[in-house]
């Protein structure tokens, strides 16, 4: 299992480039005001009150066909973008709350 923390350098981060295929990805409690690029299958889970607000974009964009689950997050959209954008694939959203401040919670594209 990976534990994740924000980067808070960049406002990106790609917190599927060291974990293992379908590896359990844990964000740690707290606010964060970033950009979560998943390009490989995993499993990305908050350990109770996480919530992600987009940082020039969306909070979660994902970028596979791989299997992907998001589980128990806040996603916060911002002016600058959705909360989740799914490019590629159809992940698993569970127990997650999805909120924008202009109705555009979850962007589907490709």
């Amino acid at each position: 299992m990976w534990a994740y923390r924000d980067v808070g350098m960049s406002g990106r981060a790609q917190v599927s480039s060291a974990a293992a295929p379908q590896a359990m990805v844990c964000l740690l409690p707290g606010d964060f005001r970033e950009t979560v690029i998943i390009r490989r299958g995993v499993v990305l889970v908050a350990q109770g009150g996480t919530t992600l607000a987009g940082h020039g974009g969306p909070a979660i964009r994902v970028e596979t066909h791989d299997a992907v689950t998001i589980r128990g997050i806040a996603l916060r959209g911002t002016s600058e973008g959705a909360a989740l954008s799914i490019v590629r694939g159809r992940p698993q959203i569970v127990d997650c709350d999805v909120e924008s401040p202009d109705g555009n919670g979850i962007e589907v594209s490709g």
